[in-house]
């Protein structure tokens, strides 16, 4: 969640954010995974995972893309139950 005024400026099409604190935020859609193909992360946050039509493929293009970092990437899931 972002915090108010968290944002500073939104580029392209809506895919990405500066943060006020440096951080840069990036979305990418589950229907593509190839899309994750390149980028590279230390942290990710995925939502509604169990809708994903092409759960599995996205998923483990995701774990290629999450290596930077010193330790651990961070992965955290949002969902909403029925």
């Amino acid at each position: 969640m972002l915090a108010a005024g968290s944002a500073t400026c939104l580029e392209g099409v809506g895919t990405e954010t500066d943060l006020a604190n440096g951080a840069e935020a990036q979305a990418f859609s589950a229907h593509d995974p190839e899309g994750l193909r390149g980028p590279q992360f230390d942290a990710a946050w995925v939502d509604e995972l169990a809708k994903w039509k092409k759960a599995g493929e996205t998923w483990d293009m995701l774990q290629f893309a999450l290596r930077l970092g010193v330790s651990l990437p961070d992965e955290y899931s949002s969902e909403v139950p029925k």
